[in-house]
């Protein structure tokens, strides 16, 4: 089981969470969000993730309006140090693809999360008989809707996302917490799962208990 813990805004963050068993940090370039970092503030966050992505851990930026040009400036500013890109908004078929391949002109070794935000497009999807420019190597399902794209602590219907969870690998996010993880684990049955407020202090700020509290019980479903 994949455990995502998004919004990580300092290195101490980064260090506790990787140590207490997570397999990927997000950091966010989104300047409406409270997690939000520029690319020299998430250099010493990167420095505190090094030593742990030389043992298989990843790192993913999250962003949300950004370009490909934008994000593949803050690709360079940051010594090309994420292992993954997630764009935390629906886009379209074509939308996909042409960020996909200007993501993938610079880094050839990235792996592009595609977000889906809506059920039409988790159905349409699953109908594809066939691996195309279309299909990711890792998609994020994120079906409730609030203030921000992402972290707004807000839960949906996790059983909706089973048939798209069992064709594809798929982490689910969305107002996931150490008291209904279970209940998820057992409806969508997915690769794995995406954290970022329900494992909160405050905005930005992890508790790292709750961080160890979710780890646990995620490792038991494993």
């Amino acid at each position: 089981m994949f455990i995502k813990i998004c919004g990580i805004t300092t290195p101490e963050d980064a260090a506790a969470v990787f140590k207490a068993g997570a397999d990927c940090i997000g950091i966010v370039h989104y300047p409406k969000s409270p997690r939000h970092l520029t690319a020299a503030q998430m250099l010493p966050v990167l420095d505190a993730a090094e030593p742990f992505r030389k043992q298989g851990r990843k790192t993913v930026l999250v962003a949300a309006d950004a370009a490909a040009t934008e994000i593949t400036d803050i690709l360079e500013k940051t010594g090309n140090r994420f292992d993954h890109v997630q764009v935390h908004r629906e886009l379209t078929d074509d939308e996909f693809s042409l960020l996909s391949n200007g993501l993938l002109r610079h880094n050839t070794g990235l792996n592009i999360i595609r977000v889906i935000r809506t059920l039409e497009t988790v159905q349409r999807l699953r109908q594809c008989s066939s691996p195309s420019s279309l299909t990711a190597r890792l998609y994020l399902l994120e079906l409730s809707h609030g203030q921000l794209p992402g972290g707004n602590g807000k839960s949906w219907d996790w059983s909706a996302a089973k048939p798209f969870c069992q064709k594809f690998p798929t982490l689910l996010a969305g107002g996931i917490t150490p008291e209904n993880v279970a209940d998820l684990l057992r409806q969508a049955e997915p690769f794995g799962i995406d954290l970022s407020s329900g494992v909160e202090l405050s905005p930005g700020r992890k508790d790292i208990e709750k961080v160890r509290k979710m780890i646990t019980i995620v490792r038991s479903f494993s």
